[in-house]
């Protein structure tokens, strides 16, 4: 597949590469402008936004204060999980599809190891588990970390 489309694993990566540190600095950027700041913000420094005080949205209406209603927090968490699940229902989808190919040409499909399904499993429900403990740590931020975080999940 990767020769046939031209793609090659670098440039699978290299979006990845540069989204996630900009996703960090914004973040840790909109902490600092909202008054937020915790042990690794060392060194960055940003004035306060005085529009996250009075402007809002939908009922939140302080952007610089965490979600009292904890509505953003857990929305965080289950389209995150949700996204692992789509993910994981996608690919098993695309192996179906694989092997229904092979069977209509009569060729046979190597099954795959135990270790590479148990490895799979372990991840799947390691991002489950990361995602479930993102939403105390979220319930603690301003409404607007979580407002960026759950616009990229």
């Amino acid at each position: 597949m990767y020769k046939r489309h031209g793609c090659t694993k670098m440039r699978i990566i290299l979006p990845t590469l540069v989204q996630v540190p900009l996703f960090i600095l914004v973040s840790l950027a909109l902490r600092a402008m909202s008054g937020w700041s915790g042990w690794f913000d060392v060194g960055m420094w940003a004035s306060l936004e005085p529009l996250f005080h009075t402007e809002g949205f939908g009922a939140i209406q302080n952007l610089a204060q965490p979600d009292g209603s904890f509505i953003l927090p857990v929305m965080i968490g289950l389209i995150s999980i949700s996204n692992i699940e789509v993910t994981r229902f996608s690919i098993l989808n695309a192996r179906l599809t694989k092997q229904l190919t092979a069977v209509r040409r009569s060729i046979t499909v190597s099954s795959e190891q135990p270790s590479s399904t148990r490895i799979r499993k372990i991840t799947r429900l390691s991002l489950i588990t990361l995602s479930a403990l993102m939403i105390p740590v979220a319930m603690q931020a301003p409404a607007v970390v979580c407002k960026l975080r759950g616009s990229n999940v």
